[in-house]
């Protein structure tokens, strides 16, 4: 079976389609969803495949921590509440873990808006992704859950989880990116401007790298 974890503590519009697809999975699938707002599943129709998690503690590598402790799949699949899944993602993920040596991997990536500059940060990321095997957690990052027992801890932080979770998986095996693409959101890009969204991301991976402070380079990230 897989796990989804549905990172949705900021709940968005294209989650209900999120949702809606998942429970139309043509595979045993689970759906994790951690919110932040515990009114959240009173207001909305509930799929069976769905269990709802609360996380009071900021961030969202925290909320994969609280998602993964209660999978019970295989394969745990961490969802971020604004991207689409590809048809069959399911088989896509079971194909490339025939292989014994695949730990784990991601899909490739497109945005929503099509846009030159948006086209060029996603050619970055993969060239990114071949040299340091860091992945971007709006490519769907996924792992055999077994590698995971009594290591949950690594991603319990209030960000950079994809950056840590991803070197995890490179130093457990190999780490596969998917040629089908998930369609993550622009908004942020666009709203908070594209150069200077872009240069925020990338000084707060230079700080991390740096061995900044996690919680200080969350307030900056979310200020």
């Amino acid at each position: 079976m897989i796990s989804v974890i549905l990172l949705a503590t900021n709940y968005k519009s294209s989650t209900e389609r999120i949702r809606e697809d998942l429970s139309n999975s043509t595979a045993p699938v689970e759906v994790i969803i951690v919110v932040s707002d515990p009114d959240i599943e009173k207001k909305i129709k509930k799929y069976p495949s769905e269990r709802f998690v609360i996380s009071d503690v900021k961030g969202r590598g925290y909320a994969c921590y609280l998602g993964s402790e209660l999978a019970t799949g295989e394969i745990i699949v961490f969802l971020h509440a604004d991207t689409i899944l590809p048809k069959r993602w399911n088989e896509h993920i079971l194909k490339s873990l025939l292989e014994k040596n695949v730990v784990g991997g991601a899909f490739s990536l497109t945005f929503n808006r099509n846009h030159p500059f948006l086209n060029l940060l996603i050619l970055l990321s993969d060239i990114l992704f071949r040299i340091t095997g860091e992945l971007w957690g709006d490519r769907t990052i996924y792992i055999r859950s077994n590698l995971l027992k009594d290591q949950k801890e690594l991603f319990n932080v209030p960000l950079m989880e994809d950056v840590k979770l991803s070197f995890f998986m490179k130093k457990r095996g190999r780490v596969v990116l998917l040629k089908d693409k998930v369609t993550t959101s622009s908004e942020s890009f666009f709203k908070y401007g594209l150069l200077h969204h872009t240069f925020r991301i990338i000084k707060c991976r230079v700080w991390y790298a740096f061995g900044g402070n996690l919680d200080k380079i969350y307030n900056y990230y979310y200020s």
